[in-house]
């Protein structure tokens, strides 16, 4: 049974569902999150905060607690935090970038293997014609060597025709399995019933 499968389909779930792509995303989503945070701290104070506990051990009187809150507001410094806004912005222009050029790969490299699928469906028809027609030219060749007007090697030709085209049958659906194996690697879904 061949696969009934579209092109735009199969692009659109491997776009969906590659690792490396989910990956690059991510990494898109943490470059936003710092550049934001870059530009934040242009204009808005920061909020520090500590913590500490300690105890001194026998003869104490008790433990000491010590909370701290503090803001740093932002005061010229060389344009080191600028600096830092412009280096976060072009991060992520090159993750986008990155994003880009791995759908353009995959994208490519689905039609590929959807062209190697179709190829191989329409070998696989090919064979399955030609061993059709080598099985009904044996069983001609079989009812004219019955009735003495082929000869022994012609019996013989037509087997070993048969046998070769079963051979090319075979290949063919070998061919077609691997296409479908290939292509349902890019997409990340099955596309083919056993």
């Amino acid at each position: 049974k061949l696969v009934d499968l579209n092109l735009d389909d199969a692009i659109n779930k491997a776009l969906d569902r590659r690792p490396e792509l989910k990956g690059l995303r991510a990494k898109e989503a943490g470059m936003k999150a710092s550049l934001s945070a870059s530009k934040q701290s242009l204009y808005f104070p920061e909020i520090l905060g500590r913590v500490a506990y300690r105890f001194d051990g026998k003869g104490a009187t008790g433990p000491d607690f010590i909370a701290g809150v503090g803001l740093r507001f932002p005061v010229f410094e060389g344009f080191a935090d600028l600096s830092r806004v412009n280096e976060d912005r072009a991060k992520l222009k090159q993750a986008r970038a990155n994003i880009e050029s791995l759908k353009n790969q995959i994208t490519s490299e689905v039609k590929q293997l959807y062209l190697n699928l179709k190829t191989a469906e329409e070998a696989l028809e090919v064979t399955r014609i030609s061993e059709t027609s080598a099985q009904e030219n044996l069983e001609l060749t079989e009812e004219e060597y019955r009735l003495g007007k082929s000869s022994a090697v012609d019996l013989a030709e037509a087997e070993a025709l048969l046998a070769s085209t079963n051979a090319n049958h075979i290949e063919a659906i070998y061919n077609y399995k691997i296409a479908i194996a290939q292509l349902e690697r890019a997409t990340g879904e099955k596309i083919a019933e056993e």
